[in-house]
């Protein structure tokens, strides 16, 4: 009883050395094609998509770089408990969609989001009420006060209307972040404020499709 016990436990273990070593010989090529996916596919539709990572797929593969052949970004990037739990905060189960729900949970910089339909704004509102989401524009005359309380508390701020950036959001896209005696400051025009910048996140909606020079 107890040799087949240590038996079975031993080709168990056999299996998971085998599977860490396949794992690890394609780890190089799995994270860059996950990293480009997440930094560089967000501006572009389904199908060039598939036409941008098939085309990163035949570069690696021209450099000796060794990839899974079968590798799902979706699930390489993501867990099946958090594509559970965005599709309970009303995210569309189709694969853009949740690709585009990767992004918003990777990204370290902050999304400009096209959302005619008002899907995502509705996704982002549910999945982000725990960290007391505001909703706010540039048309909004509290808009420094939505934005300064958003900074200084570490809380989410969702812009609306941005059919043009307003500068004064641009020490924050940009990160120009000042670490002064332990603290993190910002400052916007001629307000210095006090930053969470690991908690503070914001997201900017369009709801119409720009032009491609429109944010270059």
């Amino acid at each position: 009883m107890l040799t087949a016990l240590l038996t079975a436990l031993l080709t168990a273990y056999c299996l998971l050395g085998e599977t860490f070593q396949a794992q690890l010989a394609t780890l190089l090529g799995d994270v860059l094609l996950a990293s480009a996916f997440v930094a560089y596919i967000g501006f572009f539709d389904h199908r060039m998509r598939h036409t941008l990572v098939h085309q990163w797929k035949e570069f690696l593969t021209h450099i000796d770089v060794v990839y899974k052949p079968d590798l799902s970004l979706v699930e390489y990037l993501s867990t099946a408990s958090e594509r559970i739990e965005w599709s309970s905060n009303a995210l569309p189960d189709d694969e853009l969609c949740v690709e585009n729900a990767i992004i918003l949970h990777r990204f370290n910089r902050y999304p400009l989001i096209i959302d005619p339909s008002g899907q995502a704004v509705e996704y982002l509102l549910k999945q982000n009420q725990h960290r007391r989401i505001h909703t706010t524009s540039f048309l909004d005359l509290n808009f420094m006060k939505h934005l300064e309380s958003a900074l200084r508390f570490g809380t989410c701020l969702l812009v609306q209307d941005v059919e043009n950036v307003d500068p004064i959001l641009n020490p924050v896209l940009n990160q120009e972040f000042q670490k002064t005696g332990g603290r993190v400051l910002v400052r916007n025009l001629f307000v210095v404020v006090l930053v969470v910048p690991f908690l503070f996140r914001c997201c900017s909606v369009v709801q119409s499709y720009p032009t491609v020079d429109q944010y270059c």
